[in-house]
Formats: C-alpha cells, sequence, structure tokens
C-alpha cells in the first residue's frame, strides 16, 4: 500500500489524556495494530471547544421542549450544544 488512509479518531483512543478525568482509554488496536495503515488525524471534540481536562463529563439531555442538548452532567454551566455544532459544521 502505498498511501495511509486518512482517518479520523479520537485523540483518547491514541493514548492522549484528553478525557473528562485526565485519563486516555488508549486502544492497542488502533494505535499499534491499524497505524501502519492509517494516517490518523486525532481529534477530542471538547478540547476543541475550548474545555479543560479534567473537567465534568458530558451528558445529551432532552429538555422539557423535546429538544436534545449537550449539558454538563453534574448540571452546572450552560448547554454546549451550539458550541459543539459549530466544531461539527467546520470538521
Amino acid at each position: 500500500m502505498s498511501e495511509k488512509i486518512p482517518v479520523g479518531i479520537s485523540a483518547c483512543l491514541l493514548g492522549d489524556s484528553v478525557r473528562f478525568d485526565g485519563g486516555h482509554k488508549r486502544c492497542a488496536f488502533a494505535a499499534e495494530d491499524l497505524a501502519p495503515f492509517m494516517r490518523y488525524e486525532p481529534v477530542c471534540p471538547e478540547m476543541a471547544i475550548g474545555l479543560p481536562t479534567p473537567r465534568p463529563a458530558l451528558r445529551l439531555t432532552e429538555t422539557a421542549e423535546e429538544q436534545v442538548e449537550l449539558c454538563f452532567s453534574n448540571g452546572k454551566g450552560e448547554p454546549l450544544t451550539r458550541q459543539m455544532q459549530s466544531f461539527s459544521e467546520k470538521n
């Protein structure tokens, strides 16, 4: 194979400590076995919208108006739905 396949992947799966708890979820299959064939484009959407690590976990919730919103699991702060949608549309 002459050219590696471009693949978007969560940065935490490659071992980057970007998860809400400051950890990672490194996946050896992705980081080692598939890596020779892939050109990874690591991304952490939460970090991309400016959230720190560590941070409260995020959850999708449904409002009384039946709208889905992205919120901190501890119920604090404003919904992050618009920021995440904006990031997703750009990338």
